[in-house]
């Protein structure tokens, strides 16, 4: 493309610059100045320069403009490339940002808010050939996150709670908040307007069937090691209780990848500073004064089963609590998974 050439000259042989900040209105006359150099316009330079001016600006416009047809090629062609470079899609996507964006009425303003505020993210997982995947965590806007499955060109072929609790899975609000009779949406939309299987773990089964309405013959019931294939993609269940009964992560071999570990409120990056107790001292996991917590659990989850995953497995938590991402080896060094005894763990987190 032709280089556009910064200057040129005029009637009178003044010379227009488009230097940014190197020229000044005063009184209509224009005055350019160029390291030592100064001559004044009349007012037939002055209209060409602004016509010139303004030519080149609407020129820079329509160069940043990109029109929908261009967008959607480039989607197919990014969709494209992955499927023929390996079989495995993956999505994170956060509130407020990937859904939780256009609300249609007032009570879905105020749960976008809360959803945005929350910071949950919710994961597409599964196969990049064939475009099935399963939503985790759906909650707070099932109808966002279908259109950005769809957008995709992914078909959801069932639902993950990593655990009950109404922001990873819908449902009534806990109290006070259940005083305004507003449900959120989440896998029960999916179990009963789209057929879906809902996987959770079985200690957690019984609490989403009755909180979230979700048909018994819609659950699958899941146990330590469980595994669901999602078209050539193997997704490995690790039951992970203390932030509740039934609390489980999802581990995705991609060897020789480094494997992917989605957390849940199990483990999170220990970089925040937020609620661990009254002490407030430094958090890497869900919290633990809820009624049916347990903190001994919560020691065993962590330091034997997740600090015996591999180093490298990169791990991708259930909120935006300080990143989109962090390791197993982060984690052992600055969070939750560094060596401790569980006397030490018992009296850091006794309320």
């Amino acid at each position: 493309m032709k280089q556009l050439n910064p200057c040129m000259q005029t009637a009178n042989g003044a010379k227009l610059t488009f230097d940014a900040g190197k020229f000044t209105l005063r009184c209509g006359i224009t005055v350019v100045r160029r390291k030592h150099m100064h001559k004044q316009l009349n007012w037939y330079d002055l209209a060409l320069f602004s016509l010139l001016l303004s030519s080149f600006s609407f020129y820079l416009y329509l160069c940043s403009l990109q029109s929908p047809a261009d967008e959607t090629i480039g989607r197919k062609l990014r969709l494209t490339r992955e499927a023929v470079n390996g079989n495995f899609y993956f999505r994170q996507l956060l509130a407020g940002r990937d859904f939780c964006l256009n609300p249609g009425n007032i009570i879905e303003t105020q749960i976008f808010n809360a959803g945005a505020q929350m910071q949950n993210y919710v994961y597409l997982v599964g196969d990049a050939k064939t475009r099935e995947a399963v939503v985790v965590d759906p909650a707070w806007d099932v109808k966002g996150i279908k259109a950005f499955a769809d957008a995709e060109h992914i078909n959801l072929v069932g639902a993950v709670a990593t655990h009950y609790h109404f922001d990873h899975t819908g449902g009534p609000p806990p109290p006070p908040f259940d005083r305004l009779m507003i449900k959120l949406p989440g896998v029960r939309q999916l179990a009963v307007e789209d057929n879906l299987p809902i996987y959770v773990n079985k200690h957690d089964a019984g609490t989403i069937k009755t909180k979230n309405e979700v048909p018994a013959q819609s659950i699958v019931e899941l146990d330590d090691l469980s595994t669901v294939m999602v078209g050539s993609v193997k997704l490995e269940f690790i039951h992970t209780p203390g932030h509740t009964p039934g609390s489980q992560c999802i581990r995705i071999n991609r060897a020789p990848a480094e494997d992917i570990l989605l957390s849940g409120d199990t483990l999170f990056i220990s970089r925040r500073r937020s609620y661990v107790s009254q002490k407030n001292k430094k958090r890497s996991c869900g919290r633990l004064d809820l009624p049916d917590c347990s903190v001994e659990a919560m020691y065993t989850s962590l330091q034997k089963k997740l600090a015996s995953l591999p180093d490298s497995t990169r791990v991708y938590p259930g909120h935006n609590y300080g990143g989109p991402s962090t390791s197993i080896a982060n984690e052992k060094k600055h969070g939750f998974l560094r060596p401790m005894s569980e006397r030490e763990w018992l009296q850091q987190h006794r309320l």
